[in-house]
């Protein structure tokens, strides 16, 4: 009977501590007993106290079980919703970025995501457009061989040569902005809502 007096208490604590899954316990083991109490000959071995119990504790840890799912599909919905809206977020930020960029910098951008961001060599006489800058590395370098510079505002290449010794610089954008954009233009078919 001792044993039976320590599973009565950790039914008494089980109910203090999971309310809601020691009634729904309660009541399962109470149906499935009601169902069974006339045919214990599989379980001739136990009396009804501890068929009771063990019905409890069967019931108990499949209804703890089932909350614990229900919470893991419940935490899976959550996160898959906050990805969501911070991808959308991410998204909103960057055509705002790109649309306040004039239309010589977004042709830069479509340049620069057409061509895996290859660098492009200009004049150092000639500026990039202004509001591209910030999300530019630029290089100075001397040139050392005959190079075809780009003109940065239509970014095609001019038909005259840069000769050896003149100053240039090559220019292609920041790999983290430079891969913001790939992602966005996969996501949202275009990199700025003028396109």
């Amino acid at each position: 009977m001792h044993i039976i007096e320590k599973l009565l208490d950790l039914i008494k604590t089980a109910l203090d501590k999971y309310l809601i899954a020691s009634s729904i316990a309660i009541v399962i083991s109470i149906s499935i007993y009601m169902l069974t109490h006339n045919n214990l000959s599989t379980l001739s071995n136990l009396d009804k106290l501890l068929y009771v119990v063990l019905l409890f504790f069967s019931s108990f840890i499949l209804i703890l079980f089932l909350e614990y799912i229900w919470n893991m599909i419940a935490q899976h919905k959550r996160k898959i919703e906050s990805i969501k809206n911070k991808n959308e977020e991410i998204k909103n930020e960057l055509l705002n970025i790109v649309d306040s960029m004039n239309p010589a910098s977004r042709k830069m951008l479509d340049y620069f995501l057409e061509h895996n961001n290859t660098q492009i060599v200009i004049p150092s006489c000639i500026e990039i457009p202004y509001s591209i800058q910030p999300f530019c590395i630029k290089n100075d370098f001397q040139v050392d061989h005959k190079i075809y510079p780009f003109n940065p505002m239509n970014m095609e290449q001019v038909d005259w040569v840069l000769n050896p010794g003149v100053h240039a610089i090559k220019i292609k954008l920041e790999n983290s902005f430079y891969q913001q954009l790939k992602w966005l233009r996969k996501h949202n078919g275009a990199i700025s809502s003028f396109n």
